[in-house]
């Protein structure tokens, strides 16, 4: 599934389109999380939309300007949101939402440990049981929370608007010094880092997590959205008014409007 910035949701297999929702109450979606087999929670500009994967969503509820969701392993969904930060309650019929920041949230991951981490406007902050506490990225005070992962063996990745950060064992560290990411993912020992000039870098990461080295880019001509790595290592890449390309392997295949392609900003997959 693909959300895009004015066009909707979009769902396609490996052979044909999938039927969207019937009547979404909003075509400005940015972010997507898996509801329960077939639905899936839709982050949109309106607020969060419930969808089973059959009937029309509900409307929209919570924070408007919806930047990113996730649920943790406790079953608790976590909103980021140009509003702050949301715990949404666990009632099924109608959720509450509870407020916890009111810092911009780009970005929400969970580490190995339960902690859930945010990107904020402030910086990055870490909930461990509930209770809030800010890590500093730079000594100068200028940071700002970016696109962040916590990977397999409980470090924490961000990109605080210039360079990497690597957050462990309570300390944080500018691993990169250059360039401003615009998303990222991580996939086995390969770190992928989108730029908003359209620049693909692929780094990669000793086992140890201890050094980053950067090994190759590919220019893709558009802003890099949104970068998510499929289980059998596909990496699928959304672009600001291109569509979406699919890196296989060396092949990379762009799918836009110029193609027939449905949509043309895609801001979450």
């Amino acid at each position: 599934w693909m959300g895009t910035a004015t066009q909707g949701l979009f769902g396609y297999s490996t052979r044909r389109p999938l039927d969207p929702p019937p009547n979404l109450h909003d075509v400005r979606i940015s972010a997507l999380m898996p509801f329960h087999e077939h639905g899936l929670w839709i982050g949109a500009d309106k607020g969060v939309l419930r969808w089973d994967g059959a009937h029309s969503p509900a409307r929209p509820f919570g924070p408007a300007h919806i930047q990113v969701m996730l649920e943790d392993g406790s079953g608790i969904v976590w909103l980021g949101s140009a509003e702050g930060l949301y715990r949404m309650g666990s009632e099924e019929a109608s959720p509450s939402v509870v407020p916890y920041s009111r810092d911009i949230v780009t970005s929400l991951y969970e580490d190995r440990e339960g902690n859930v981490w945010a990107g904020t406007s402030s910086g990055i902050v870490r909930l461990r049981r509930r209770i809030m506490g800010m890590y500093s990225l730079h000594s100068e005070g200028k940071e700002r929370g970016g696109p962040l992962f916590a990977d397999s063996r409980g470090v924490v990745w961000c990109a605080p608007g210039r360079g990497i950060v690597r957050v462990a064992n309570g300390r944080s560290e500018l691993v990169i010094k250059t360039g401003e990411y615009t998303s990222f993912a991580i996939a086995g020992t390969n770190l992928w880092l989108g730029q908003q000039d359209g620049t693909l870098v692929r780094a990669t990461i000793t086992p140890s997590a201890a050094n980053v080295s950067l090994k190759e880019r590919r220019q893709l001509g558009h802003p890099i959205i949104a970068i998510t790595p499929s289980r059998e290592g596909t990496l699928w890449i959304g672009m600001q008014n291109a569509g979406v390309a699919k890196i296989d392997g060396g092949h990379t295949t762009v799918q836009s409007n110029a193609d027939g392609f449905e949509l043309n900003t895609v801001t979450a997959v």
